[in-house]
């Protein structure tokens, strides 16, 4: 309860003049990441779960740990999706399924390999 809230600073001076009983209250912080999904702009499109974004070839954000992201893989003509990769066009291939979810739990960079 705040109720009687009398500060949010870290540090609070005060003057004592009866019995007082202070408590500091502290709350697990949940850490945050970011993530970013990489793609080709002459090659196709990705979707993902908050939005469409086509800027540059680059989904870039932050959420809180466990925030599970969905991306959607769209080729342009005369393009295949070939997979999610890890780290680099050339990474390790996380699904190839177009569509792919992913739980945020660490710094995440995935790309969209199209060929």
């Amino acid at each position: 309860n705040d109720a009687n809230l009398i500060s949010k600073s870290a540090t609070y001076t005060f003057t004592l003049n009866k019995e007082t009983n202070l408590y500091a209250k502290f709350e697990e912080k949940v850490p945050e990441h970011i993530f970013r999904v990489y793609f080709r702009t002459s090659e196709g499109s990705v979707d993902y779960s908050l939005g469409t974004m086509y800027s540059q070839g680059t989904i870039s954000g932050s959420c809180v740990e466990g925030t599970d992201i969905t991306v959607t893989a769209k080729p342009n003509k005369g393009y295949k999706f070939v997979g999610w990769c890890d780290g680099s066009y050339d990474g390790t291939v996380l699904s190839t399924s177009s569509t792919y979810t992913f739980t945020v739990v660490e710094d995440t960079y995935i790309y969209a390999k199209f060929v």
